[in-house]
């Protein structure tokens, strides 16, 4: 498992941002910044609507509604969730999405979506949270915010960010991380509330071991924020497998793959998983804090693969945390540097050590 690449600094601060609608169980395109670019210039309109989708929101499609067979619960329940697309050369792109049951006075559910190369957890979901505040219609904020969020310049480290939109809209600001590697926003509570400590720590093994571990969970949002949390555990390695934190039912046998990965499920599609020829998959159930399966046959004992001084210091560490979060909320920085410095860093360094002495010809 290789050291994370640093994010490209060129890259935009978005790639693209889409709404999508599902009615009647039919996923609909209603806009995309790109997708609308390309029209525009093709027809040489000013053009507020969206063009036919391109690959990349036709993906992205099916990642909104994962779960599109459930129209009754999609009209109950709204939440935000990421996904992400791995693209030729390897890099991620991010899917920060807010689905809700209806929004500007529609009577359908409907996904807001931005799409980004840039981890910024925290940063994106404050623009869902200004977009979802905003909407007026298709043709009204959201063109206008997205487009001079494209050409918004990008602030130093720490800085502020401003969005402009072109008419009577005021001027946005959002705050970019101080540090442009490592993912920002990451929350650490669901997981170590779904997990405990032990588990949580006995799961960081699994994944330094690069094994197949799929998420289960009831919510969308909480199968996706655990996925990522985990994942983000591993800094400053990087996971380089399969990552798709939430997995539309149409991709389940991705799950047969030989090669290691982290997917992510809803419970309710369990059943149809089972019917797929999965073979030494960890399971973690993020409802009742179970993990099963796996190359151990279920001995969760069996997972822990961290050397046994940096597990029993870890998950002291972490304990305090947990602690102090039941009167405060957890410091997730404080869990992340813990890892960092009590494991990673450890575990590198003993690495480093055992490497044989090469001779020198």
């Amino acid at each position: 498992m290789p050291p994370r690449a640093t994010t490209a600094t060129a890259a935009p601060l978005l790639e693209d941002f889409l709404v999508v609608a599902l009615r009647e169980k039919q996923v609909e395109l209603l806009y995309s910044y790109r997708g609308s670019r390309a029209a525009d210039a093709a027809s040489g309109h000013d053009g507020k609507t969206a063009a036919e989708p391109n690959a990349r929101a036709s993906a992205v499609l099916q990642f909104c509604f994962p779960d599109v067979e459930d129209t009754t619960s999609l009209s109950l329940q709204s939440e935000s969730f990421t996904f992400t697309l791995t693209q030729d050369d390897g890099a991620r792109c991010f899917g920060f999405s807010r689905r809700l049951a209806a929004l500007g006075g529609g009577d359908c559910p409907i996904c807001l979506c931005v799409l980004s190369m840039r981890p910024w957890f925290s940063l994106f979901m404050h623009m869902l949270d200004v977009v979802q505040l905003n909407y007026d219609s298709i043709d009204g904020f959201v063109p206008a915010f997205v487009a001079a969020a494209m050409v918004a310049e990008l602030p130093p480290p720490g800085g502020t960010l401003k969005v402009s939109p072109v008419g009577t809209y005021d001027t946005v600001r959002l705050h970019a991380p101080y540090d442009d590697e490592r993912p920002t926003g990451v929350a650490f509570e669901p997981l170590l509330s779904a997990l405990g400590v032990s588990s949580t720590v006995r799961l960081l093994g699994a994944l330094m071991l690069e094994q197949r571990v799929i998420f289960i969970g009831s919510r969308l949002g909480h199968v996706s924020s655990c996925a990522h949390a985990a994942l983000t555990l591993l800094y400053p390695l990087k996971w380089q497998h399969i990552f798709i934190p939430i997995l539309p039912t149409s991709m389940l046998s991705y799950a047969c793959a030989p090669m290691p990965y982290v997917l992510g499920i809803l419970a309710r599609h369990v059943p149809q998983l089972e019917q797929e020829p999965i073979e030494d998959a960890l399971y973690v159930h993020l409802d009742s804090g179970r993990i099963s399966g796996g190359a151990e046959a279920g001995d969760v004992s069996a997972i822990a693969s961290l050397p046994r001084p940096i597990m029993q210091s870890l998950e002291r560490s972490l304990s305090v945390h947990v602690r102090h979060a039941k009167r405060s909320r957890l410091d997730n920085q404080a869990v992340a540097d813990a890892v960092l410095n009590l494991c990673m860093v450890q575990l590198l360094s003993l690495i480093h050590i055992s490497e044989p002495t090469r001779r020198t010809p």
